[in-house]
């Protein structure tokens, strides 16, 4: 399914989508992600920081982005992210710019999922969601940075 709907899909409505889904998903597991989901989170944002490619770093981000979603408690929801997640992969992964060898040691992304974690741990929904909007934004920002040059 996820495979049809990549070929309709454009970097833009990618990011769309995601802007409206996953800020609720991360707000919704700050009041439900169990202590051992809030270790993992952490230790993938620790884990990705170490990466040696962008490779590396786009296998952790899947994950990390999948395990939000996990920490709803909600099946579905889950599901819905994980199809998010394979969309966003093909049709928005490959229009940012990933400049050779990895991910450079202030790259946005690991201080924004920390964020995002940081609001979770708190069981605060809000600043969850509003960590969550800012790395989108970003996201969608180098994304359209890239498209104009």
């Amino acid at each position: 399914i996820a495979g049809r709907i990549t070929l309709k899909t454009s970097p833009a409505a990618a990011m769309e989508a995601r802007l409206l889904i996953e800020p609720e998903l991360v707000s919704l597991a700050a009041e439900k992600a169990t202590p051992e989901q809030i270790i993992e989170l952490r230790r993938l944002c620790a884990e990705i920081r170490t990466v040696e490619s962008w490779e590396a770093y786009a296998e952790l981000d899947w994950r990390f982005h999948n395990m939000l979603a996990a920490a709803t408690g909600n099946i579905l929801l889950t599901e819905i992210q994980q199809l998010l997640n394979q969309v966003r992969r093909s049709v928005v992964w490959g229009d940012l710019d990933t400049p050779p060898p990895r991910p450079r040691p202030d790259y946005h992304s690991f201080a924004e999922h920390e964020a995002i974690v940081a609001g979770i741990a708190s069981r605060d929904p809000r600043a969850a969601a509003a960590a969550m909007r800012r790395h989108l934004e970003a996201t969608r920002e180098r994304l359209l940075n890239k498209q104009q040059t």
